[in-house]
């Protein structure tokens, strides 16, 4: 039990060293939401390959939906 609590807390010093080498080389790079905002509408949603799939995939998860298909066993949750 011991050597699980410790892998576990090594894991978790290791996500929070991650999260904080990831910001530096963020904030090192000049980076900012307004830039990946304005990136984002560009580029990704100006795109019509991504539009396409995306409205393809929201179209057959909602008439899934609303045939009832949804998946499981026909339980709610």
């Amino acid at each position: 039990m011991m050597v699980i609590a410790a892998l576990f807390t090594l894991l978790v010093i290791a996500d929070v060293l991650l999260i904080i080498r990831v910001h530096r080389i963020y904030r090192s790079s000049g980076a900012s939401f307004a830039k990946a905002r304005q990136e984002l509408s560009q580029g990704v949603a100006a795109n019509e390959t991504v539009r396409s799939a995306a409205a393809g995939a929201a179209t057959s998860t909602f008439s899934a939906m609303a045939s009832g298909s949804g998946g499981g066993s026909g339980g709610r949750y």
